[in-house]
């Protein structure tokens, strides 16, 4: 879809500062290390705490993927276009979350599909992010990238 030339500026511009927010918080990794603690209650707490700073990572990395996907498609001119449908999507949806790939209506039947399933929304990331870092967080049965 094609956008006003000084909207697209005004996206871009808010994209790449969310995305040097996002590079500079997951830079800051320190919060994830494993300490030995002879008091088993401590080490519950560690352990809770790490799992909680591991997902944090994990989606950082992930709005991340997003943010930089939909820079990719400022520059190729897709910006504003559902992946899913090629709709626009509304301006009021791009004002509030300017890296979305989908359309509301696409979104929502993404998340359908993905809460009856439990499994993770098929929306073509792989050609909207190119190269990816391979981040995988393993938690108990369940394996997330």
């Amino acid at each position: 879809m094609s956008k006003g030339l000084g909207d697209l500026r005004g996206f871009k511009r808010l994209l790449d500062r969310k995305e040097a927010e996002l590079v500079q918080g997951l830079r800051r990794r320190g919060d994830i290390a494993i300490e030995q603690s002879p008091d088993q209650i401590d080490e519950l707490q560690q352990s809770a705490t790490l799992e909680l700073a591991v997902q944090n990572l994990s989606r950082g990395h992930s709005l991340l993927r997003d943010v930089r996907a939909a820079l990719q498609r400022i520059q190729d001119g897709s910006f504003g276009a559902c992946l899913q449908c090629q709709r626009a999507i509304n301006s009021k949806r791009l004002a509030a979350v300017p890296w979305a790939p989908l359309c509301i209506e696409c979104q929502e039947a993404a998340d359908d599909v993905d809460e009856s399933s439990g499994s993770p929304l098929p929306i073509g990331r792989d050609q909207a992010d190119g190269p990816q870092d391979d981040l995988r967080v393993v938690h108990r049965d369940r394996v997330a990238a």
